[in-house]
């Protein structure tokens, strides 16, 4: 019997026990095979918050539910946290010598480069049939926040989680919208930083996006790099070269 995914003949294939098909060895795990009904390895009440039909993602809604995303409760909390957490990494970009409204817009500046990352993946996600929610890393949250005091930035407290059948380019499109989406509010305020009011806040705005997609874009372990980077190489080429570019051209001129 032939492997489901890769077509290689099985004499003793592998039952999956949520979508019933049959797998080589090496394609056995539901995650291996991208099973599109891996949703069922979680537990009922985990389930409940990220499954949706996907006629669901066709109906119009308001604001981004437009694009047919919701977030679960638990959701919401701890993408605050993680933006939180990301925020106190941009402010050491900055020092902590600002008045009041310059704190202010700053650390909302900071959330706000976070949440459009992990949102631009969740809606490409969604857009794609796939089920996708955000969830926290426990190890990514210590890195991030000893990114906090060092100069070594690495920004990943926790990713948009994707379920679902889908192939190697709906991966690479999906994890490409993140960090393109920290590209160009990068590139808009890039020659914007010293020429403005508040170009300090503005500088470190655009430093913070640069490095959120600098880092992600590296192609190693589960960051968006990797899957680019194994859909379309060239694609991935440019897109880390330009911010790396940016992130130079800053910190030696």
């Amino acid at each position: 019997m032939k492997c489901e995914y890769c077509g290689q003949e099985e004499p003793l294939p592998f039952k999956c026990p949520y979508c019933g098909k049959f797998f080589c060895v090496d394609h056995r795990l539901p995650e291996a095979h991208s099973c599109e009904k891996i949703f069922l390895a979680t537990s009922p009440s985990k389930r409940k918050e990220i499954y949706r039909p996907r006629f669901e993602t066709s109906l119009p809604r308001f604001s981004y539910k437009r694009f047919g995303v919701s977030f679960s409760s638990r959701e919401k909390l701890e993408l605050t946290f993680a933006a939180i957490i990301v925020s106190l990494v941009g402010m050491s970009f900055l020092g902590w010598s600002l008045n009041v409204f310059e704190l202010f817009f700053a650390l909302i500046a900071f959330a706000l480069s976070f949440l459009a990352h992990e949102i631009a993946h969740k809606i490409s996600a969604v857009r794609e049939g796939l089920i996708a929610f955000f969830k926290l890393d426990t190890v990514g949250i210590i890195l991030t926040f000893i990114s906090t005091f060092s100069p070594l930035k690495i920004i990943a407290p926790g990713s948009v989680v994707i379920l679902g059948y889908f192939d190697l380019r709906t991966m690479g499109k999906v994890s490409l919208f993140g960090p393109l989406t920290n590209i160009v509010i990068g590139s808009i305020l890039y020659p914007l930083r010293f020429t403005v009011p508040f170009s300090n806040v503005l500088n470190a705005i655009c430093l913070l996006n640069l490095w959120i997609a600098l880092f992600n874009l590296i192609p190693l372990g589960v960051l968006d790099g990797k899957k680019i980077f194994a859909w379309n190489k060239r694609v991935w080429l440019i897109m880390f070269f330009f911010p790396l570019f940016l992130l130079l051209s800053t910190y030696f001129y």
